[in-house]
């Protein structure tokens, strides 16, 4: 017994893939944009904190099952759904320009 709690312990156990948890996240975003929910609106039906959910979106959480469990049935798919290749282009770190400025925050 002790033999097999040291082997789930070993640091050679297979983790999830970084590109796993990713698609993971946008695809939760993306059934999230599908419901035409805001991110707040999605983490307060949640029980999650708005922290969170950006985390889970963004592919820096790796999710607990019960996590994926509220998510699922709160939009009413099938966990397979949510580990699917995302169909939106990967998103850009930071906040987008705003449109008419140039780098320099003068009028374009």
């Amino acid at each position: 017994m002790l033999e097999l709690f040291l082997r789930h312990l070993s640091p050679h156990r297979e983790q999830p893939r970084p590109g796993e948890i990713i698609d993971l996240g946008r695809g939760t975003g993306e059934s999230r944009v599908k419901a035409g929910l805001t991110q707040e609106q999605q983490a307060e039906l949640l029980g999650f904190t708005l922290k969170y959910l950006q985390r889970i979106e963004g592919g820096g959480e790796n999710l607990t099952v019960r996590s994926l469990a509220k998510i699922t049935s709160a939009f009413g798919v099938p966990v397979t759904e949510l580990f699917r290749k995302p169909q939106t282009k990967q998103a850009r770190p930071g906040r987008p320009r705003r449109r008419g400025r140039t780098r320099e925050g003068e009028p374009g």
